[in-house]
């Protein structure tokens, strides 16, 4: 029998011999360690393992303290909205509520009157200066009383900000517990070695702990939310007496400072604008009634002739000596008429 001829060996070429070898040596670099081959195991093995969860009792009653949580927030924003409605100043955290010092509504009102005062007329600087007064003596009464409001609403704020930071990192840690719990049980049944058995056995003590001693910490908050109710309705009480005191205290304040105050709106130490006497004011009208006739009188002397004259300056007579005398005027024009007839 003939063999059939097979097809011939080519030894490779020397680039693709190096390529080999070049290929070799990043699949030895490349190949996972021991721990990357641990968590690799963990993840696609750890749907066969059981899970550890919590009680649903325990989940509803820490969301419970969650949906409280979120009324009391929205709680403490109407209480912020009354303390100060300039949503500028409820952006700085470190004021809250409370404006910086002079940028009080009456702070700046005092300020405005207080430059204002150096442009008035001494009459009315007296009357600017008590404006000034009762400003800055509102502007202390409202920086007072929203210091004592914010005060009554400590524990409702520190709910909202502090504890339910402190509420979410527990809630968090607890989870994360959870997972390593079953991450280092599952290792635990498929360890051989002694030294790795007692490494995640470590581990796994360490997360049990853990997760024991948070979850003590949220079922305290849980147990004490009653109270905590209780002392949130007490604060809003409290709140809402600082609010009364505060209105009540300016509302005296505005009362006492307008007393000294006219119905007019002058102040009493304020001199109030002059004015003429009647008497004076009449005899003026008179002068100017007086000075108007005789310029008339003098305009028609000019056009008329030498008898229209004579009869004007008799009539002229006869009314002035009637501002005088209306009888003695009375007969002087009976006298003028007879005097005339003749003619």
């Amino acid at each position: 029998m003939t063999e059939k001829p097979g097809k011939p060996v080519v030894p490779p070429a020397n680039g693709e011999a190096g390529k080999a070898e070049g290929g070799e040596k990043e699949q030895k670099q490349k190949k996972p360690s021991v721990w990357s081959k641990l968590k690799t195991k963990v993840g696609t093995k750890i749907g066969l393992v059981e899970r550890t969860t919590l009680e649903p009792k325990f989940v509803e009653e820490r969301l419970n303290v969650e949906r409280y949580r979120a009324r009391v927030d929205r709680l403490l924003d109407g209480f912020e909205a009354v303390l100060q409605p300039d949503p500028k100043v409820l952006a700085i955290p470190s004021n809250g509520a409370l404006p910086v010092a002079g940028e009080l509504s009456w702070e700046l009102l005092a300020r405005a009157s207080g430059a204002l005062h150096c442009c008035l007329t001494n009459d009315y600087q007296q009357g600017m200066m008590w404006l000034v007064l009762l400003a800055n003596k509102l502007a202390c009464i409202e920086r007072e009383g929203l210091t004592r409001m914010r005060g009554s609403i400590r524990h409702v704020r520190q709910f909202v900000t502090t504890d339910h930071k402190r509420m979410k990192e527990m809630v968090e840690k607890v989870d994360e517990c959870l997972h390593t719990m079953d991450a280092t049980r599952h290792e635990i049944k498929a360890a051989k070695a002694p030294d790795e058995l007692e490494r995640v056995g470590k581990i796994y003590v360490r997360s049990i702990r853990e997760f024991d001693s948070t979850c003590k910490e949220i079922n305290e908050v849980i147990q004490t939310l009653n109270d905590t109710r209780y002392r949130h309705q007490k604060n809003t009480v409290a709140f809402y007496d600082m609010m009364e005191q505060y209105h009540r205290r300016m509302a005296t304040a505005i009362h006492d400072a307008l007393k000294d105050v006219n119905p007019d709106g002058i102040h009493k130490n304020e001199p109030k604008p002059k004015e003429r006497p009647t008497a004076a004011r009449h005899s003026m009208m008179n002068r100017v009634a007086v000075a108007a006739t005789s310029t008339e009188q003098h305009t028609k002397e000019k056009t008329t002739d030498g008898k229209t004259e004579g009869r004007t300056e008799g009539k002229t007579d006869a009314k002035t000596e009637t501002k005088a005398d209306g009888k003695t005027t009375t007969e002087g024009n009976k006298e003028d008429h007879e005097e005339e007839k003749p003619e």
